[in-house]
């Protein structure tokens, strides 16, 4: 992992680089989406059950139902995915009452597990609301100031992370701050926790925009995150004041950031991309299993249950991808994009030859009787186009007469890897027989490659 880690360090410093000299980096970074379906949508503010007041961690159970602190209501909510929840508590300091309850997690045993961030405590509950104080073998209290959120480990180890302080604490014994290799207790604090399967947690730090990962007798490091000017938009992989952290089976970690500008992204480390999901985040952040996200919505006081489709590389299409286009392969064939953003819609005009050479030339006067002119148009939606293919003939030069036809002959889809890389699929048919495959594209002319960077990195603000 160190060496995964120096390597990501490494290019976001050069990213970084980039950045303050001649703008947004890599156009890459812009063309990391991903793509989530909305499942349900729950809450809104108030105090009856099923709305919320701020929440800002989130859990579900082996069950699916969906823990949420209800902080700012001083209560727990355990809800369906269809919004029907009962609740427990009220603000006080006996058992069972809390003050800005804010972390949750499910034990061994099935209780629920909650950082009474208010009341300076960890309370294990049931689902009915009947509560005790967590504590140590020794009998003593967790000496934790303001735990803001709580994680389990494969060994039954209870994570404590708050404002001031780390702890970790085993079943059978008290509680300690984690230590590094040479057994100095380690300096760390945050906001959220999740635990790997190696019980590494990682941890999101909204001070330094970052988010570490940290190792028992071995030390922490950044993992994720880089500096972006303020004056320049957050590409993929920079974060803003990110609140919560969760990590799924296959080992993408999920970082929300607070507030409506906190987009949910979703980072692979060994790829080294972060993938953004612009309409959700905002709050705390679980994944459940077969790609499930719960999260809520700290702004709007709801929750959110999507599930995860795809990880895009597609750059969103933008007028500034508009211009020539080819492939290298094949010189003296390439294609004119055409983009309306008003209407989204776009035009293709693909310049090519037949699929077969003839074995004669033709009686054509200009030009070669083996030129084809094909054109595609429809509509386009955030990243792919889907196209119908047209072959136009007949017609002559500079007249009406015959008038050119235009006929059906296929479809074809056009997506973005950056503002400079495209990538045609077609499949057409001619006299009965399929014509299908790919073509990689780039970019003839730069005149637009600054508009579509701009357009590009704006989709992130």
């Amino acid at each position: 992992v160190s060496d995964v880690q120096m390597i990501t360090k490494f290019r976001f410093a050069t990213c970084l680089a980039l950045i303050i000299f001649i703008g947004p980096c890599a156009p890459e970074l812009f063309a990391q989406i991903a793509k989530l379906e909305l499942i349900s949508e729950f809450g809104g503010r108030g105090d009856d059950e099923g709305q919320f007041y701020y929440p800002e961690k989130v859990a579900v159970d082996h069950a699916g139902m969906i823990i949420v602190p209800d902080t700012s209501n001083d209560r727990i909510q355990v809800c369906n995915q269809r919004g029907h929840c009962n609740s427990f508590g009220e603000s006080g300091t006996e058992l069972g009452q809390f003050e800005f309850p804010i972390g949750v997690d499910i034990d061994s045993e099935g209780n629920l597990v909650i950082a009474d961030a208010g009341n300076n405590r960890i309370q294990v509950c049931d689902y009915q609301g009947n509560c005790r104080e967590f504590q140590t073998t020794s009998g003593d209290k967790p000496d934790v100031v303001r735990p803001l959120d709580i994680a389990f480990d494969t060994e039954s180890r209870l994570h404590i992370i708050g404002n001031h302080g780390y702890l970790i604490c085993p079943p059978d014994d008290d509680c300690h701050p984690p230590v590094d290799a040479l057994g100095d207790e380690l300096n760390v604090s945050g906001q959220g926790i999740t635990i790997d399967l190696l019980d590494r947690s990682l941890i999101t730090d909204r001070a330094s925009e970052r988010v570490h990962v940290c190792e028992h007798n071995s030390g922490c490091e950044e993992l994720l995150g880089f500096d972006t000017p303020i004056w320049l938009p957050k590409p993929p992989g920079s974060f803003h004041q990110p609140l919560d952290v969760s990590i799924d089976t296959d080992g993408h970690i999920y970082v929300s950031g607070l507030y409506a500008s906190g987009r949910l992204q979703i980072c692979d480390v060994i790829e080294e991309r972060c993938y953004v999901a612009n309409d959700f985040g905002g709050g705390g952040v679980t994944v459940g299993p077969d790609r499930f996200i719960y999260m809520t919505q700290r702004d709007s006081s709801k929750v959110v249950v999507a599930r995860l489709l795809e990880l895009s590389n597609n750059l969103p299409i933008n007028p500034g991808l508009n211009g020539p286009w080819y492939n290298p392969e094949t010189p003296g064939q390439g294609f004119f994009v055409n983009i309306y953003p008003k209407t989204s819609e776009m035009f293709v005009g693909w310049f090519t030859f037949d699929v077969v050479s003839a074995t004669e030339i033709g009686s054509a006067i200009l030009g070669d009787t083996r030129q084809r002119w094909l054109t595609a148009q429809g509509n386009y939606r955030e990243d792919t186009a889907t196209l119908q293919v047209y072959l136009t003939d007949g017609g002559s030069f500079l007249t009406g007469v015959p008038a050119a036809e235009s006929s059906v002959t296929g479809e074809m889809n056009v997506s973005f890897a950056s503002c400079s890389e495209a990538q045609i699929e077609f499949d057409l048919e001619s006299d009965g027989e399929p014509i299908t495959g790919s073509i990689m594209l780039e970019r003839i002319s730069d005149e637009n490659l600054a508009r579509c960077k701009k357009i590009s990195s704006e989709t992130y603000p």
